[in-house]
């Protein structure tokens, strides 16, 4: 039954997000709602800060909440959520009446802080203490844990209304960040009646919206959406924080505190942050920037984090698509801990926010001077007869050395990984006609088949490495070595992201969707149900699957004659793992 209304959220939230936006984009144009663009707002004076070039619509949100609420008729709401959903619909309404008639940035702030306290009070979502690790807390006054969550609330509903600034950049951010808050809180709680009411509706009003809002865009959000949007977002990074879940008693469905499912204890609150990594440290660096300069906080300007990818020659599209990709990344890095306790991660997540706070105003004070500069002292560096062919000779060694350890990795460690698992031949035996397929009728230029051709080829492969532990005789003493093919993947994940630095060219960064595929994938082997999760160690793939998807990918951007060799690799370690499993196929010395 559960399992039905799940599907039936997401559904009529999707649906009616589909089925309201053409509706709302007759009346925009029956009214003349539109966003203008700065150069025909001001006459062309000054700084563009807008990037669209045409009147559009801003009323979307309407279509995004309209989703959700009617995904809510397939559930029953917890009591104490009601008041949440009510000052949520004040926080729509003030955005979409600043959206046809501007408010005040201190009318804006005032209701803001007035709807966020309302939410924490009616469903408690005062943070009693601040988790460090998953073992250390620091405990909280009730005063200070409730002024906390109002300020995440308030600060969500800045951040996601400031970085809606490119078509379909908000909307995607804040869809990655409710999957990653999500599966954090299941990991923590088991609840899947939170993504009843709340997940899934705002996931299928957002994907619903972006059909229209991807660039270029028809119709943007407006403040109405983005201020409903940041106020959910905020309400569910609480959620998370805090461990909350909902349960029936005597009065019906309540939202209230749970007792952790996780190993070691709490989520730590750096996790839940890196989950919205790009929106919260964009929105912390821009208004400090803004701060040092002498101009007011709310004031409007090319800071953000996007407008940086645009300076370094980014498209619009591939300035969207690189900060999903850096949002999923730094998602993936807080996840670790929790979704592998037994490894020792706890550092990761922290590491990973030290670079973001690093790097991001590294990347805002970028401006096209600089990189004319850098750009003219590489080809200068690079044109040296001294110089130049010892660099392209050093870089084609590296590539090569790269290269060799994924075949390595794909046809070596089979043979000493065992015999794997019947099943694993099965899947391989499924897999290996479509490789070969890909093959047969390969296209000129790689595609997004060839790529979840490799991919699927490659997870096979490493579940079957995986399926023993790697051992040598070593004076007639069985030997771990295990190490060694961990170390393999740790080198191979460092190595591929210095070259990548080191070779970067606009030509290479092409995003498609086999780019998210290769993150999407191996989020998906964690998500399979146990035992078989734990019986094939798919978490520990997932990782790894991650580093060699990254790997064959880079590959594959610079030399289109290493998707030819991929795949006819892949296929001979297919067919080996099927020799094995199926057949009984030994090595008899």
């Amino acid at each position: 039954m559960l399992s039905l209304q799940l599907f039936l959220s997401f559904t009529a939230s999707l649906v009616c997000s589909l089925a309201l936006t053409p509706v709302i984009l007759r009346i925009a144009d029956a009214l003349k709602l539109y966003d203008v663009p700065d150069a025909v707002g001001v006459g062309g004076q000054g700084e563009a800060r807008r990037v669209h070039t045409r009147p559009t619509p801003r009323l979307g949100g309407v279509a995004i909440v309209g989703g959700f609420f009617m995904a809510l008729l397939f559930s029953s709401v917890p009591q104490n959520l009601g008041g949440v959903y009510l000052a949520s619909l004040v926080m729509f309404l003030t955005g979409l009446t600043d959206d046809l008639r501007p408010l005040s940035a201190k009318v804006r702030l005032l209701i803001q802080a007035g709807t966020a306290a309302v939410a924490v009070a009616v469903a408690g979502l005062g943070l009693p203490s601040l988790s460090l690790t998953t073992q250390v807390s620091l405990a909280l006054p009730p005063v200070l844990g409730w002024l906390f969550g109002v300020f995440v609330i308030v600060g969500s509903i800045n951040a996601v209304n400031m970085i809606d600034g490119l078509d379909g950049l908000a909307g995607g951010v804040v869809l990655i960040g409710v999957l990653f808050l999500s599966y954090l809180h299941f990991l923590n709680t088991g609840d899947l009646h939170l993504l009843l009411v709340l997940s899934l509706p705002i996931i299928g009003g957002i994907l619903g919206f972006l059909k229209y809002n991807t660039h270029p865009a028809s119709v943007f959000m407006g403040d109405g959406g983005s201020n409903w949007l940041g106020f959910m977002t905020g309400v569910l990074f609480l959620v998370v924080a805090r461990g909350k879940a909902i349960h029936a008693g005597d009065q019906g469905l309540m939202l209230v505190d749970s007792a952790s499912r996780l190993q070691v204890g709490a989520v730590p609150l750096v996790t839940v942050v890196l989950c919205l990594s790009v929106p919260i440290f964009d929105t912390a660096w821009v208004i400090l920037s803004r701060l040092r300069a002498g101009v007011s906080p709310m004031t409007a300007d090319k800071r953000h984090f996007h407008h940086g990818l645009m300076k370094l020659g980014l498209s619009h599209s591939q300035s969207v698509m690189a900060v999903y990709f850096v949002t999923v990344v730094f998602a993936v890095m807080g996840v670790l801990p929790v979704a592998f306790p037994a490894y020792r991660l706890g550092w990761a997540p922290y590491v990973s926010a030290a670079l973001l706070f690093l790097g991001m105003p590294l990347l805002l004070r970028l401006d096209e001077g600089l990189l004319l500069r850098l750009r003219t002292q590489r080809a200068l560096f690079s044109s040296n007869p001294d110089v130049g062919p010892r660099l392209t000779w050093m870089l084609r060694i590296w590539e090569t050395s790269n290269r060799y350890i994924i075949y390595g990795i794909l046809m070596v460690t089979p043979v000493f990984a065992g015999v794997p698992p019947r099943a694993v031949g099965l899947v391989a035996a499924f897999v290996l006609p479509l490789l070969l397929l890909s093959v047969v009728f390969s296209r000129r230029k790689a595609d997004f088949l060839d790529s979840v051709a490799i991919a699927f080829a490659a997870t096979v492969v490493l579940i079957a490495n995986n399926a023993n532990t790697i051992w040598i005789l070593w004076n007639g003493q069985r030997t771990n070595i295990q190490f060694l093919y961990n170390y393999v993947f740790l080198w191979l994940a460092v190595s591929t992201l210095l070259l990548v630095v080191a070779t970067f060219q606009q030509q290479y960064f092409l995003v498609t969707p086999s780019d998210f595929l290769m993150i999407l994938l191996p989020l998906v082997l964690l998500l399979v149900p146990e035992p078989y999760r734990s019986e094939h160690r798919l978490n520990i793939i997932g990782l790894r699957s991650l580093v060699l998807f990254a790997a064959i990918r880079t590959m594959q951007k610079r030399h289109r004659a290493n998707v030819y060799r991929m795949k006819m690799l892949s296929s001979g370690a297919l067919l080996y793992v099927i020799l094995v499993s199926l057949f009984g196929l030994r090595v008899v010395y």
